[in-house]
Parts: structure tokens; sequence; C-alpha cells
């Protein structure tokens, strides 16, 4: 169908470069409705090598998505109904782990099968609205970042069980666990919510294996420079340096430092006479510690 507009698209460039020819003129797609949603001509296929396009390779890749979401699910829901259902297992370490296994279990019941349906569905089905493609894209980061802040958390949980015992017993508290689990959510969705600003485009591929066009998820922080009237993709650079720094160095750094302070002190025990080594950081009660904290070190590294 003939609009009398013409859409271009670089594959290789950002969302910003849609381009929108009206008359020969051409400007800066930034305050213009995205029509391309609507879109999915082959006359507008871009030259790009995907094996997804051979079909035994896309059923293996379906198959395998499909199967790490049920182990996923299953996996996980054992995990929350085991803790659930076994008062001895109500300690706060499990609190922990449960949430844990509640964003896992969100990544596999939410994102994964709209992430396939995405990766799957042919263009002209038109499955994905803005509405949802903000949603997903909004959903993932925050899932994905709880399960980062919560072993944060463990690894912490941990540390202060086995080398600051009696400082752990006097601040641990179901309070205090319930709001540390809280804060494992609202700082994910605090940091998240420039995904909200995200639409579909319709993309179509060809090359030697076949033609594919697909609906896709994209960020539109080009929109919000707009609004800052920065250019260059200020935002862009900005935003994802502060989730690199905040939601992964910080806790990599974290984790490692925790990790290395149980290892040294489980490696150091104290002597007969309950005076340590030279030089060696006191670890009280360090037999039955040592054996506690086997599975959940193993836990936090995995």
């Amino acid at each position: 169908m003939d609009t009398g507009f013409e859409y271009l698209y670089d594959v290789n460039n950002s969302a910003s470069e849609w381009t929108l020819n009206i008359s020969g003129t051409t400007e800066p797609h930034y305050n213009v409705t995205n029509m391309m949603n609507t879109i999915c001509d082959s006359n507008f296929a871009n030259p790009y090598v995907d094996f997804s396009q051979i079909y035994p390779v896309r059923a293996i890749l379906v198959f395998l998505y499909i199967t790490t979401a049920l182990i996923a699910f299953i996996g996980n829901f054992l995990v929350i109904v085991t803790v659930c259902i076994t008062a001895q297992m109500h300690s706060k370490t499990n609190y922990y782990i449960v949430n844990l296994a509640v964003s896992d279990l969100c990544v596999a019941l939410v994102v994964l099968p709209l992430k396939l349906l995405e990766y799957t569905s042919p263009c002209s089905w038109q499955v994905f609205s803005n509405v949802m493609c903000s949603t997903v894209t909004f959903l993932q980061p925050i899932f994905v970042f709880t399960t980062i802040l919560t072993l944060m958390v463990l690894s912490i949980e941990r540390y202060n069980a086995i080398v600051h015992p009696l400082s752990r017993m006097r601040h641990n508290s179901k309070s205090r666990t319930r709001k540390i689990i809280a804060a494992t959510w609202i700082i994910p969705i605090m940091v998240s919510w420039p995904y909200l600003f995200s639409e579909t485009f319709a993309v179509t591929f060809k090359s030697d294996y076949g033609v594919m066009s697909r609906q896709i998820c994209q960020d539109t922080f080009y929109e919000i420079d707009a609004y800052l009237s920065a250019d260059g993709g200020l935002f862009r650079t900005v935003f994802f340096f502060v989730i690199f720094s905040v939601m992964f160095f910080i806790p990599a750094c974290v984790v490692v430092a925790t990790c290395f302070k149980i290892a040294m002190c489980l490696s150091r025990p104290a002597v007969a006479d309950g005076s340590p080594h030279p030089g060696s950081i006191s670890c009280p009660n360090y037999g039955k510690q040592r054996r506690k904290v086997r599975s959940n070190f193993c836990f936090v590294l995995d």
C-alpha cells in the first residue's frame, strides 16, 4: 500500500537514525510517530546474514529456549514451595534465596516467553504493541538487577555470619530482612524507568538463507536527548555508565571482596587454645561455620 512516505533504516545504526522523506526532504525522526510499526514489506529488506533464517537452526534455538524456560520455572518453583512449606527452613538466609528464586521465576514466566515471541513471530502478526514492548523492556532489567542485588546481599550476609557473627546477631531481624528484600526490588525499578521509553520497530532482513521480517523492541533514548536538548546520545552514555557502575561493577566488587574475606577466615582457623594465629583473621565458631558455609558459598559463586 502506497502511503506517500518512504522509510529508511540502517540496521547498523541506532534508532535515532530513522528518517522520514516527504516530498524529497529528509529530516531526523525525533518527533514524528513511527509508522514503521505497521510496515512489514520485503522491499525494505536490509542485507543481513542471520543463521536463524534457516528453519532447522531456528527450530533448535526455539527448543533450547523453551527447555531453558521450563527448567528455570520448575527449579525455582520447587525452591519457593520447599522453603514455604518447611518451617525449619524459615531462616533469613533462605528468605533471600526465595527472593532470588522469585526474580528468576519471573524471568521464566514473563520475559523468556515474550522475548521468544518477539524473536520468532512474523512481523505480519503485529503481536507487539508499543505498550507491550515498553513493558517487556522495562521488566527484563528489573528481574536481572534484583538477582544481582540479592546475590550481593547473600554474600554480605554470609560474610557477617562467619567473620562477624556477634555483630550479625545484634542487627539481624525479620524486619531488617524484609526491608532489604524490598530494596532489591525498589532500586532496580528506580534505575530501569528509562526503559519505559521503548517502541516497536518492523525490520526485514534478507540473505542467501531467505527473508525474515520481525517486530523488535528498541529503546527511544534519543527522544529523551531531544527533550533535554542533548546531542550525541549523552543520556544513553550516562545511563549505561550508571547501570554498569551501580548494578554490575559495585556488586561484583562486593561479592569478590566478601568471598575473599570468607576464604581467608576459613583457611586460617583459631588454634586449640582459642587464640588466632598471628596475622590471621579471627573466625569465631570456625568448625561449625565452615561446614555451614560450603553450600551457601558455592551457591553465591554460581
